[in-house]
């Protein structure tokens, strides 16, 4: 009982002196940074894993190509990529990576070999880009020759021509998860053809051809192909982040053409990081600030009881029982802070998740762990601060 008394008397001769107006607006600059920065992380997060879910193209790479106009059909523009122009794009700063976009050269059929859909088969035009400008594990998208299955990336326009097919054989249509369980056979060549059993790892909207991996293509390139000289007509860009702006000015100036939920969909991921980035920077420096003025709240608290602190030294008061009530004082104001910050992080996600899918923006998931990290992080950051700042003050001074 007598700890209690003692302690309450320390309290009151500790606090009795504070101007709790400074106090309020440094936990109001935490609590206005901490709720800003776990939003803007939250869907900086989100943004990038909704990319990576839906699309097994890298969401910051585009394929360009010539637009094709009249003086094109009658052959009198090139709508080639040539070497030198390669290279200039390449050398580009903004530009990360360039790389052509390599197209068969054979005869291909795709044929279906499962009874789980009608048989059909069909020419088709297939493509090779980089594993790198994928967004898909390297142990999945490999072949080399001897091998017996392909993997293969289907466009999303070959998903709908095939549930119309099957909607009109009056059978079920198939989900992107059923799709990949489904046997497909790769037929080369007309004359002694090769078949190859291909698997489904992936979809994009992206690209209106399938994909293979570069050794599929060089191998039936070599075996099956015409051996003349293939020209460029398609690239694949890479941009680097937040200059996406850049890239739309390129294209405008040199004529390009590109699917424009593309140049959309790139152009809104930018702004939007950069936004969101910004806004993160922005609220690290409010909470900094917030820190400067709560450590300097604490220090001239500490002043102005400059005679009663020594007098309780003088009297046997440890200076660590002194800290320990400054450090309850203070873990007591964050814990407020958290709780209200965890509220409101809560409600305005809430209502951001509304407004966003009322505008056709699908990203109603809330990490409700993410938040939580987040904010711990910041809090023990910002809490062991204040208490060594305290701990070091009061050293010094006493």
């Amino acid at each position: 009982m007598g700890q209690k008394n003692s302690n309450r008397i320390i309290s009151k001769i500790l606090f009795a002196n504070q101007d709790k107006k400074q106090l309020f607006f440094a936990f109001f600059g935490v609590l206005i940074g901490f709720i800003f920065i776990s939003i803007s992380i939250h869907y900086l997060i989100l943004i990038s894993q909704k990319s990576a879910s839906n699309e097994m193209l890298d969401a910051s790479a585009i394929t360009i190509q010539k637009q094709v106009t009249s003086s094109n059909t009658l052959s009198l523009a090139n709508h080639t990529f040539s070497n030198d122009e390669i290279e200039f794009y390449k050398k580009l700063s903004f530009l990360e990576k360039v790389v052509k976009v390599e197209n068969n050269d054979f005869s291909i059929e795709l044929q279906s070999n499962d009874p789980l859909v009608p048989y059909f088969r069909s020419d088709i035009f297939i493509q090779s880009i980089p594993s790198d400008f994928l967004d898909v594990e390297s142990k999945f998208w490999m072949w080399n020759e001897g091998d017996h299955r392909v993997p293969i990336i289907l466009p999303r326009d070959f998903i709908y021509m095939m549930n119309n097919f099957l909607s009109s054989s009056n059978l079920p249509q198939l989900s992107d998860d059923i799709l990949k369980d489904v046997k497909f056979q790769i037929k080369l060549g007309n004359e002694n053809p090769v078949f190859f059993e291909a698997k489904i790892i992936g979809f994009t909207n992206e690209i209106s051809s399938i994909l293979v991996p570069e050794s599929f293509m060089n191998f039936g390139s070599t075996h099956f192909g015409l051996k003349t000289h293939t020209s460029c007509t398609q690239l694949m860009i890479k941009s680097k982040k937040g200059k996406f702006g850049l890239v739309e000015e390129l294209i405008a100036r040199n004529h390009l053409e590109v699917k424009k939920n593309q140049l959309i969909e790139g152009k809104l991921k930018s702004i939007l990081t950069i936004i969101l980035s910004s806004l993160t920077f922005i609220s690290l420096v409010v909470v900094l600030v917030s820190m400067i003025v709560l450590i300097q709240y604490l220090q001239l608290l500490i002043t102005r009881n400059t005679y009663e602190i020594r007098t309780m030294l003088r009297l046997g008061v440890l200076i660590k029982t002194i800290v320990i009530h400054f450090v309850k004082y203070i873990f007591w104001g964050f814990l407020i802070v958290i709780s209200m910050i965890i509220i409101i992080d809560l409600i305005s996600i809430k209502y951001i998740n509304k407004v966003l899918n009322s505008a056709g923006f699908n990203l109603s998931e809330t990490n409700y762990f993410l938040i939580i990290s987040v904010l711990s992080v910041l809090f023990i950051s910002v809490f062991i601060s204040t208490v060594i700042s305290v701990y070091r003050f009061v050293q010094n001074e006493f």
